[in-house]
């Protein structure tokens, strides 16, 4: 039986040094265990693209349930970090690109994780709205913003900038959110 967790570090080792043209061979080379127990435990490339997709937006969710329940932090700073609470480890444009090409499916799936899971914002924003934090604004309207610029930052994204990922993101979560402070 394979560790989920080595299985899952090592894939995304790999698809970050060599993308999608990583082998099974190198897989199981990484792990130190037979490709024969590697095909026990998945089916295919793709296979490992839905998991790693998972278990990224797993790791997405459990740092928003961590914000969301954290007694120690205002309305405006839990808003502000649900809405950065990606994991440390950024995709950049090229690798996003190949998934695109050659796992649309993948691709889909990653569009619609990005979409979903805005019931705590949504909550937190209507309390802010009565509070007279904010004005009244249309919350769909702001997921479909602030998915389109992510997904702009996402894809326009080289890791060899200057400004980390983080930074961009908390910046334009900055932006998307002083737009509607009263």
């Amino acid at each position: 039986m394979v560790n989920e967790e080595l299985l899952y570090n090592a894939v995304f080792e790999l698809y970050l040094d060599k993308g999608v043209r990583f082998t099974m061979d190198d897989l199981s080379e990484k792990m130190g265990i037979s490709k024969r127990t590697l095909y026990e435990t998945v089916n295919s490339k793709e296979q490992l693209a839905y998991m790693m997709v998972e278990r990224y937006f797993d790791e997405v969710s459990a740092r928003q349930t961590m914000i969301s329940v954290s007694v120690g932090l205002g309305l405006l700073e839990k808003i502000k970090k649900l809405l950065t609470a990606m994991p440390i480890t950024i995709l950049d444009k090229r690798r996003l690109d190949e998934i695109k090409r050659e796992y649309p499916g993948v691709f889909a799936e990653i569009n619609l994780k990005l979409s979903v899971g805005w019931d705590m914002v949504a909550a937190l924003f209507d309390e802010g709205k009565q509070k007279g934090i904010f004005v009244d604004f249309d919350i769909n309207l702001f997921r479909i913003m602030y998915v389109s610029s992510l997904e702009a930052l996402l894809f326009g994204f080289n890791m060899r900038q200057e400004i980390s990922f983080s930074q961009k993101q908390e910046n334009m979560v900055d932006m998307l959110l002083n737009g509607v402070l009263t």
